[in-house]
């Protein structure tokens, strides 16, 4: 699991990769309300760690344009607070609106630049393959899983690949299923 736009313990049990576009109302329903009651039941108690990636459908005009800007707030270490304000913030419609969260939270010739270059594009791109190679094609989507700390490297050993927005009953399920795993693969 690449050690970017974490948000919990590195050494929790079980991780999930949350796919998402900033454009997707389905995905502020996930950011906006079940994220947070997630983030107090396992992220807060150290049970959870979530990578965000990016995955911004061609049918939405500024979703790469988004993706790209949270990648640059990310070098800045302000993804959460960019991912959070865009989510926050339906009107944000274009690159204008962008520049004006970035304004007044990070470093503006620093994020200019950043969204001119490449390498935050890159990384969108290589979210997109990632998305594609697990069968997500559209927005949210979830893998979740246990969290093999052994080897030196943070892995996710997947349980449940859920596309789609899952009722919030689901998710939790899912995130359970992984802590037994992660208990047995333990013993």
């Amino acid at each position: 699991m690449e050690q970017r736009n974490l948000e919990g313990s590195m050494v929790a049990p079980v991780g999930m990769i949350v796919f998402s576009d900033f454009e997707c109302p389905f995905c502020r329903n996930f950011a906006t309300q079940m994220l947070p009651a997630l983030s107090a039941a396992y992220i807060d108690k150290g049970q959870l760690l979530v990578a965000f990636r990016q995955l911004p459908l061609p049918g939405h005009r500024f979703a790469t344009e988004f993706a790209v800007a949270t990648e640059c707030a990310a070098e800045q270490a302000k993804f959460w607070g960019m991912h959070d304000q865009l989510f926050a913030a339906p009107a944000a419609t274009d690159a204008g609106a962008v520049e004006e969260m970035a304004r007044s939270n990070l470093d503006l010739r620093a994020f200019r630049e950043c969204t001119a270059a490449t390498p935050a594009r890159e990384r969108v791109n290589v979210d997109l393959a990632l998305a594609r190679s697990l069968g997500l094609t559209g927005t949210p989507g979830f893998v979740v899983g246990a969290l093999d700390h052994e080897s030196g490297e943070l892995s996710l050993r997947a349980t449940a690949v859920i596309p789609g927005l899952p009722r919030q009953q689901q998710m939790v399920r899912s995130i359970e299923d992984a802590m037994d795993a992660a208990r047995s693969s333990r013993d």
